[in-house]
């Protein structure tokens, strides 16, 4: 299949073919992390406790999850305006995929720290 077919397909206009390529990419390796970090919690998890307390840390993280969110989106209609205006020349979506993989390695690298320091009980 050549690129003028897939670009008709995924409806993707002249010159964006690059910044698509690199979301694909930056989203693949998102995607890898999650799967390793989820399969490591949930065991470390499991070996600690039981399978039945699996579904109560479901529902409690959908409720943390939940009102972060909210927090986050009130948070943001106040601050966000104002950060715009102040450093729009800063901004830029190619900076801010930088930082969302550098901040979730970085998430990665410090539970890694935290399990061979023994730091937590439930990961000895």
């Amino acid at each position: 299949m050549n690129n003028e077919k897939l670009a008709t397909i995924f409806n993707v206009r002249p010159g964006e073919g690059l910044r698509t390529a690199l979301l694909l990419i930056h989203s693949f390796f998102i995607g890898i992390l999650l799967v390793f970090f989820k399969t490591a919690s949930y065991a470390l998890f499991l070996t600690k406790f039981h399978v039945e307390n699996l579904p109560y840390v479901y529902i409690a993280s959908a409720g943390v999850i939940t009102v972060v969110g909210f927090i986050y989106l009130k948070l943001r209609s106040k601050v966000w305006p104002k950060f715009r205006s102040k450093f729009r020349e800063h901004l830029s979506s190619s900076k801010l995929l930088i930082f969302t993989l550098g901040f979730f390695f970085l998430s990665v690298c410090t539970f890694y720290v935290f399990l061979k320091l023994n730091v937590s009980e439930w990961t000895a």
